[in-house]
């Protein structure tokens, strides 16, 4: 395909042309962004107020860990998968898939809902970060790191957008429908994903890409050992994967803590789901009010690397505020505004480390390191969060920890 912006002989209605294409792909993109990020907002409500209604918030590490490492196992076999075959191709698989698993877990939970209740916790941990991942990697496959900053930031804000519409009609139908139906209305959304994810094929314009590459020479093979020994050999790409896992044990031992004092609070059933879904709701609100408000200012003006960095400093204050003053309002704040950050400047900013490394080589390690290791991450912070259980003050343990990994997470570069 020709790119009028590098042919010199190409005309001014071509070149309008291609330009008008890319806008209209990255907004497609856009929307199809708000359409995933809604189902995993909505699934993680639903996910844990269906898991929490069943069973104990004390076995929530088992199933943390039993989750990631499943998940683990996936990252492997996709990233095997998109060594051989576009995001593309394999995106709108992934979502079929998804929409199956959760028709036949509602079928599961009409007769056994305690069962059923576990698959679904495992299910949305296995497939969330997975899709979100691949989808991410199919848009910054189409833009080099110039052209790159304004079209992330605009699909970014889709995202957010679609995180408040998500969490926004979860709250309303809580009080409607029961987890059942729930997860049934699960299967629906990933079938609008798909749609979305059609859509978002047509007329897609690839910019042209940067020469440039951080990542070392890319050998044939697609084992499933190939991607850890590239990174092994590409500093880039491995600081990248300790910064995710840590913000992943992060994530876990924040969410434990929420978890434990929102069920205190509000038991089990609807009224928890209300919860979670209207915390979803507020979370998702100040993610679209951040990227609106500072998206374009932060990814254009500030270095990715400053965007980044700022998310270990939210989590040691919400950390120490927690630890002063606990509590579910205090644990709110916490989860929130690390919630808040995370989905929206600090998502933009982090897909760009990615745009100077060649397709070949993000195929082969970028679901390693947005999958792989987040779930690694994960099951540390969920094995952190068990020994807590143990304990007798176990939320301000998990907060000190907190505190520490957040401290080591500022020494990656």
């Amino acid at each position: 395909m020709r790119d009028g912006a590098n042919d010199p002989d190409s005309s001014a209605d071509d070149a309008a042309d291609e330009s008008k294409a890319r806008s209209f792909a990255t907004w497609v993109a856009a929307a199809t962004s708000g359409a995933i990020i809604a189902q995993q907002v909505a699934g993680k409500a639903i996910r844990d107020a269906f898991y929490l209604t069943n069973y104990s918030v004390r076995t929530l590490p088992t199933v943390m860990v039993v989750g990631a490492t499943v998940s683990l196992f996936s990252a492997l076999a996709v990233s095997r998968l998109l060594a051989t075959n576009s995001p593309r191709r394999v995106l709108p698989w992934l979502f079929v898939g998804s929409g199956v698993g959760f028709f036949l877990e509602w079928v599961l939970a009409l007769a056994a809902p305690g069962p059923a209740a576990i698959v679904v916790y495992i299910h949305n941990t296995v497939v969330s970060p997975v899709l979100i991942s691949t989808f991410w990697a199919h848009i910054n496959e189409h833009y080099d790191p110039y052209a790159a900053k304004r079209a992330v930031a605009r699909i970014g804000a889709g995202g957010t957008v679609g995180g408040v519409l998500g969490s926004l009609a979860t709250w309303r139908l809580s009080s409607s429908f029961s987890l059942r139906s729930a997860v049934l209305g699960l299967a629906v959304l990933n079938v609008l994903c798909v749609v979305g994810v059609l859509l978002s094929r047509i007329k897609v314009a690839a910019a042209p890409r940067s020469t440039r590459s951080l990542a070392p020479s890319e050998p044939n093979d697609t084992g499933v050992a190939e991607p850890l020994r590239l990174l092994a050999k590409a500093p880039f790409l491995r600081n990248l994967a300790l910064l995710v896992a840590g913000g992943a044990a992060i994530s876990t031992l924040l969410d434990y803590v929420f978890d434990a004092q929102a069920t205190a609070a509000y038991g089990k059933g609807a009224s928890l789901l209300a919860f979670f879904s209207l915390f979803g709701l507020v979370v998702s609100l100040g993610s679209l009010l951040l990227q609106m408000s500072f998206g374009r200012v932060a990814i254009e003006k500030l270095s990715i690397v400053m965007n980044v960095g700022i998310l270990p400093g939210i989590i040691l204050l919400g950390g120490g505020f927690g630890l002063a003053v606990p509590g579910l309002a205090s644990a709110s704040i916490m989860r929130g505004s690390e919630l808040i950050y995370r989905n929206s400047l600090f998502r933009s900013a982090y897909e760009l480390f990615y745009t100077p490394v060649t397709p070949s080589m993000k195929r082969r390690t970028k679901t390693i390191i947005d999958v792989g290791f987040d779930r690694f991450g994960t099951m540390v912070g969920g094995a952190l969060t068990a020994l807590t259980v143990l304990t007798l003050r176990s939320q301000p343990i998990a907060l000190g920890i907190v505190l520490a990994l957040a401290l080591l997470t500022t020494l990656v570069r």
